[in-house]
């Protein structure tokens, strides 16, 4: 993401929000004393101002001045400045954070005219390329939902629950290998094999008398 062309992109935020904040994000005189840490990391006096000012945003979602007319671009504006502050914070306190900042940026752009909204257009497509790439699926996870489509889907079977092996007999693996009819595209016989072991470690699948179902 072109976080110059973002930076950018919250001083319209500022603008907007100026009335409501009734402070301006790049004064250097902003929020605090510049003392300020998150996880025993001081921050500088610019991130200071912005963790400030995505709190004071917070505030305002949850409990808008009864002063001031809040229109549709302001809490549009107000959700950004929040999810924007939050990128100082840890990212395993906030695993879906990304998504939700992305969102905030594509509802503010939205509210923006035509030609206040068009510098930001690539923000956008930025936005799209990166959802898509964080909803790719890899391989391995494709080889793995084949599996558990095969089992579940066309043999009918419950994955956690597998059938017994009855000695002599082909088991439900060799049924699997055939429905795909490896090689293919996607398998080959080794690869095959590592996703089979590899969903027994995920406790993705499971035989009904198997002892030890997760080595």
């Amino acid at each position: 993401m072109d976080y110059l062309l973002l930076k950018l992109l919250i001083a319209q935020v500022n603008d907007d929000l100026k009335d409501l904040l009734q402070v301006n994000l790049f004064s250097l005189n902003a929020f605090g004393e510049g003392e300020t840490e998150i996880n025993g990391n001081p921050l500088s006096k610019s991130e200071e101002r912005l963790l400030n000012a995505s709190a004071l945003a917070r505030s305002i979602l949850d409990n808008p001045p009864v002063y001031s007319f809040q229109t549709a671009r302001q809490r549009a504006a107000a959700e950004l400045l929040y999810y924007w502050g939050r990128l100082l914070q840890p990212p395993e306190t906030q695993p879906n954070h990304k998504n939700l900042l992305f969102k905030s940026i594509r509802n503010y752009i939205a509210c923006l005219g035509e030609n206040e909204a068009r510098p930001f257009s690539c923000l956008l497509d930025d936005v799209q390329e990166e959802t898509k790439s964080q909803t790719k699926t890899t391989k391995p996870q494709e080889r793995q939902n084949e599996i558990l489509r095969i089992i579940c889907d066309e043999l009918k079977l419950d994955p956690l629950n597998l059938p017994p092996r009855i000695l002599g007999k082909r088991w439900i693996r060799a049924e699997v290998k055939d429905k795909l009819k490896i090689p293919n595209k996607l398998f080959t016989e080794s690869n095959f094999e590592k996703t089979w072991e590899c969903l027994r470690k995920l406790k993705l699948i499971k035989e009904a008398s198997d002892p030890f179902p997760y080595k």
